[in-house]
This record gives C-alpha cells, structure tokens and sequence, in this order.
C-alpha cells in the first residue's frame, strides 16, 4: 500500500523506542506513514481522527492501510477549540475528577453508571469503526493499547450481544493488550529491580517487584508486540 495511517494515544507514538504502528507500516511496506497518535487521548479522539483524516484525504480510501491501538475506556475527550486548520484536544479521566464524579453518581434522578458507561462508549466505538473502514474497503487492524476487557464476566446479556459483534479477525487478542504483555515482561522504557520498600509505582513479575518510572513500552515491547499483531494480519489475510 501507499500509505499507511497510526490511531492510538501514546502507546502509539515513538519517543525513541519505535512504535507498533511504525513497524506495521514498515512490515505493510507503506512508502508513507502517517501517525496521528497522541499522547493522554481516549477512544473518541480516535475514531474522530480516522474520520477526519480520510475526509482530507479521500483519494487514499483505496490505498492505505490503518492500524489502532484502543486507548483506556476510562479517559473521556473532548475538544477545546475548533479553528479551521486543526482541533485541539484534551480529556479527563474519572478517578482526576472525584468531585464531578461523584455529583454523577449519586445523582438522585439519574446516576451514572460509570464502570457500565465506559464499556458501552468503548464498545459502541469499536463497532462504528470497524463498520466504516469495513463499508469503506480498507484494510485494517486493532488491538488493545491500554487493558479494556475488565471484568468481562460480569457484563450483562445485551453487552455481551455487542461485543459478539467486534469482528475478532481483524482485532488481535480482544481480551489482552499490549500493557498487560509490557507489565508481565517488564518490556518498560525505564524498569529497574527494586526493594519492596519503595511504594510507588511499582509493577511485579513473579516474586520480584520492579520500579517503573516511564510505563510506556521500549523498544522490545513495542517490536513484540508488532511482530504479533503483524502474524494475526498475515493469518487473516487482512493487508
């Protein structure tokens, strides 16, 4: 393909140690790759960029491939300006804003559930994207940046008959993402031993406990990880 277009939030940017997207362009052999990761963005950002990006670009519908990398369910965007030439973005998150969350939740009319509302919002994202790029003839791939598949068993019947229709062809490992590899690895820019004195943060593998101070993958983290998604691509013929 021509071209090749990165989705994600910073999981999906390179700051050195490459990035999944970079290296599934360079696998799809794209002469030209475009990424419009960015940093802290949930999953709104994402599926409006992809539309935004190909209502500029129309012509390269028929030649480009898309890979994305699904961001925290629980990091709500927004935009805060809206001039010609470009949007800008921020988000929060649920647990940045325990005063307005908890004027939500116990709202005497109307409660947010919010562990409830974040997966439907996820859901429902992953279902008009798949539909557009599918309606719309191109290729592409996903997979879990950040872990989304939280308590999968506690999800009621009409949910479960939304997440039956992600197609999981063209999504890799639906109940895994590329955090949960990196944490079990240690696959982390800066994870060095140490003590179980030090508090925070830390992640643990086995019996040793690691302090992490950049959880974003290096650069093994983020050619495993690509080099897996790459093999589900080729399985399913979807480049």
């Amino acid at each position: 393909m021509e071209h090749h277009l990165g989705l994600g939030c910073s999981f999906g940017i390179d700051t050195g140690h490459g990035s999944v997207h970079q290296e599934l362009a360079n696998k799809a052999k794209a002469k030209h790759f475009h990424n419009w990761s960015k940093e802290g963005q949930g999953n709104d950002y994402i599926t409006t960029m992809l539309l935004r990006y190909f209502a500029e670009h129309p012509d390269r519908k028929h030649n480009t491939t898309v890979s994305i990398g699904w961001s925290g369910m629980y990091r709500h965007d927004y935009i805060c300006e809206s001039p010609d030439v470009n949007w800008q973005w921020a988000r929060w998150r649920a647990d940045d804003n325990s005063h307005l969350v908890k004027e939500l939740v116990q709202h005497p009319a109307y409660p947010w559930a919010i562990e409830f509302d974040h997966i439907v919002k996820f859901v429902r994202n992953i279902l008009l994207t798949q539909s557009w790029l599918s309606s719309n003839n191109i290729p592409y791939v996903m997979y879990n940046a950040i872990d989304n598949s939280y308590q999968i068993q506690t999800w009621g019947v009409k949910l479960k008959l939304l997440e039956k229709q992600i197609n999981n062809n063209s999504f890799y490992q639906w109940k895994t993402s590329q955090h949960e590899f990196c944490n079990e690895n240690q696959y982390w820019i800066d994870s060095t031993p140490t003590s179980p004195a030090d508090v925070f943060p830390l992640r643990s593998r086995g019996n040793e406990r690691y302090n992490v101070q950049d959880a974003h993958p290096n650069r093994v983290g983020n050619e495993w990880w690509a080099q897996q998604v790459w093999y589900h691509v080729l399985e399913n013929n979807l480049f």
